[in-house]
């Protein structure tokens, strides 16, 4: 049960990150690829960093 809480709190942070630095909830895309490639390439910039 703890492992799936570290995971869970992980996950949250990811997508926090990803939303203070790359203002992801602004994103209006309506195309559905680009909406999935732009977050994969936002997911990669972020390991980078």
């Amino acid at each position: 049960m703890e492992a799936i809480r570290r995971h869970r709190a992980s996950v949250n942070n990811l997508h926090w990150v990803l939303d203070v630095m790359f203002r992801e909830d602004e994103v209006r895309s309506r195309d559905r690829v680009a909406t999935r490639s732009f977050a994969v390439l936002r997911e990669l910039a972020f390991n980078l960093l």
